[in-house]
């Protein structure tokens, strides 16, 4: 795809601090030919109303793996909670939904779901219901649209001494 004009609308960087340690993080929207993207890269919890890590941690490079529980075995399940993106405009149409994550085939696995609505909703909120793209990065058909949306990664091992790790989540929409 070519991109002919890209304008930034909207970065911002954000600190955030987990105990001892910190993470550095940013959304950035930029509007291109084919459509407008948001990218979260390294960007997995943004303060007060952001992101939600269950059983998952920030590792040094800023990515989301299963965190460690009595000493260094991960824990089996774990997942990540993005905050609500919202687009600007109602029924916002999806052209891809993709990840750049690490996993081992037949011990680790990151699957991901998603959901949109025209009706603003809290990162916590039961409705609207989820709705699996599964484990295979892109996905481009069959997304729903909406002003709103809402990612959701759940990492899983069979052992614990490996770990899955989603790097980067991004949205194409016009």
């Amino acid at each position: 795809m070519r991109l002919v004009a890209r304008i930034a609308i909207f970065a911002a960087v954000l600190l955030i601090i987990f105990g001892a340690g910190s993470a550095y993080g940013y959304f950035s929207s930029s509007q291109a030919i084919s459509g407008n993207r948001f990218t979260v890269d390294h960007c997995w919890t943004q303060a007060n109303s952001g992101g939600i890590l269950s059983n998952t941690v920030l590792d040094g490079s800023g990515n989301i793996v299963l965190a460690t529980q009595s000493g260094s075995n991960y824990y089996l399940t774990g997942n990540y909670t993005s905050q609500v993106f919202n687009t600007t405009k109602q029924n916002t149409i999806f052209d891809m939904i993709s990840w750049n994550a690490s996993t081992s085939s037949g011990v680790t696995n990151i699957v991901i779901y998603y959901r949109t609505s025209n009706t603003a909703f809290a990162n916590n909120s039961v409705t609207p219901a989820w709705v699996m793209l599964g484990s295979t990065s892109p996905v481009t058909a069959g997304l729903q649209p909406g002003e709103y949306v809402q990612w959701r990664a759940v990492l899983t091992t069979t052992s614990k001494k490996q770990t899955p790790t989603l790097r980067r989540a991004e949205a194409w929409y016009q």
